[in-house]
């Protein structure tokens, strides 16, 4: 027998952004409690995503769509990426594309490097979120993300609570959150 872990998103999280976002975390939160152990899926508290695309990815996807109101696919060829788009417009989704990246040793012996020749503004302080993090600074990383049109994660995500990661805010003078970066 498979024992299920259910850890609802409780009424007192840290859920930022319009109704319909909350609303799609709390579906999503749902869901990933039944999809957490299969690794073709992942989840950062926006919503699950399809993170091992395969020739049923159309369908998968669709299906994460409907139930959550949402979906992303990380990881499919680029090569292959339009006609993905067109194949889930064609049935009636509003696909869209973003290029990302990722790298191996190279690609953190460059950023190490970056680092090393640029300094840290001197009005800036740098922050790693965590439980103990106050909430307004919780809250005011979360405005930052929507003023820029991102939508934020879960406070829980955020600190770490959830997932192993790490979230940074650089911070202004007054301690308002400048700038984010999660991993």
């Amino acid at each position: 027998m498979v024992a299920l872990k259910f850890e609802l998103m409780s009424d007192d999280d840290e859920l930022f952004g319009n109704p319909d976002q909350v609303a799609l975390m709390r579906r999503a939160g749902r869901l990933w409690t039944l999809l957490g152990d299969d690794p073709r899926y992942s989840f950062y508290g926006r919503m699950v995503s399809l993170s091992d695309p395969r020739d049923d990815a159309v369908e998968r996807l669709g299906a994460l769509a409907t139930l959550q109101g949402a979906a992303s696919c990380q990881y499919y060829p680029a090569d292959r990426a339009d006609r993905f788009c067109d194949d889930l417009n064609s049935v009636g989704f509003n696909a869209h594309r973003y290029e990302q990246c990722w790298g191996g040793a190279d690609a953190i012996a460059a950023a190490r490097r970056l680092l090393d020749e640029h300094a840290l503004p001197a009005d800036l302080a740098v922050v790693t979120v965590d439980a103990a993090t106050p909430a307004d600074l919780v809250a005011d990383m979360a405005g930052l993300s929507i003023s820029c049109g991102v939508m934020p994660v879960p406070g829980r995500t955020m600190r770490g609570l959830d997932r192993p990661g790490i979230c940074l805010v650089a911070t202004d003078p007054a301690g308002k959150a400048a700038a984010t970066a999660s991993a």
